[in-house]
């Protein structure tokens, strides 16, 4: 019974020190900055679609602007990873750090606590990424659950979509499964930052280590590395770049969701172990963690 009731603070706690630590970054300016560059992206790729209209003469929806901005790799890979990157790194900047510590009960909270924080923050920030795309392009996109003719345009003429994915899904399915491949990508990317953190104790080295795995990725795919691309992120966070029936150099989604989810818990564990292995600074430099 006293076991359940430790249980049962621990979690609240947890729980309190996460909405905390959301509640700050989302008070911040460079939280709205990073939403007004998500919103004049959107601008963009609905500038562009509007171009295809008037060019082939046909029809998009909502899901069209929702999937040019969540599985292209020039929006992922070089705008919407390292605006993430941008808005984690205000998790590691505010001063109650040494408030934050002294609530908990372990350093496997404290961790336990960030790695919820981040997590809740990759999953905020593409629900803000959908509510941004919905909100430019309801007033001149459909939001029927069918593939638009555009779309067919666009995989027959354009080869910017993978035709196979019209008969295989929804355009529904795609955005949601989309969505939960951007949540596990930035996920992955903000543990690796705090490890990056952990390592060096300097919140620019955070970046610079998750900014590689990006990196790895990006030469990957332009150096035409096609035996490696399916164990990096790109290939398996991109819906368009999986095997619908085409290649088999191409992950499939089943194999995509397995390898994400195993790079979290590898990178959580990971995490865990060096932070452990640390000291705790309650008096020291604010910006150490």
């Amino acid at each position: 019974m006293y076991l359940e009731k430790v249980i049962d603070v621990s979690n609240q706690t947890l729980i309190v020190l996460v909405k905390g630590n959301i509640s700050e970054i989302l008070h911040r300016r460079r939280f709205f900055a990073v939403l007004a560059i998500s919103f004049l992206i959107s601008l963009y790729k609905l500038s562009n679609i509007a171009t295809y209209t008037r060019l082939y003469k046909t029809t998009f929806n909502i899901y069209d602007l929702l999937l040019s901005n969540m599985s292209n790799f020039h929006e992922v890979m070089f705008a919407l990873n390292f605006l993430f990157l941008f808005l984690i790194g205000n998790m590691f900047l505010h001063g109650n750090d040494n408030l934050r510590i002294i609530r908990c009960n372990s350093k496997d909270e404290w961790f336990i606590m960030n790695f919820l924080s981040i997590f809740t923050l990759a999953l905020i920030f593409v629900v803000c990424i959908i509510i941004i795309n919905v909100l430019i392009g309801c007033l001149n996109l459909d939001f029927q659950n069918l593939w638009s003719d555009g779309s067919k345009t666009i995989s027959k003429e354009l080869n910017k979509m993978p035709k196979e994915i019209i008969s295989y899904m929804s355009p529904l399915t795609a955005v949601l499964i989309s969505s939960l491949f951007l949540i596990f990508n930035f996920t992955i990317l903000g543990t690796v930052f705090y490890i990056g953190i952990i390592c060096f104790r300097k919140v620019y080295m955070g970046f610079i280590t998750s900014s590689f795995i990006i990196i790895m990725s990006i030469a990957a795919k332009y150096m035409n590395l096609i035996k490696y691309t399916k164990y990096l992120l790109a290939d398996n966070i991109l819906l368009f770049n999986h095997n619908f029936r085409r290649a088999n150099t191409l992950p499939t989604i089943p194999y995509s969701f397995i390898y994400l989810a195993s790079i979290i818990v590898i990178t959580y564990i990971l995490g865990l172990f060096l932070f452990k292995r640390q000291d705790f600074d309650v008096g020291g430099n604010n910006n150490d963690y």
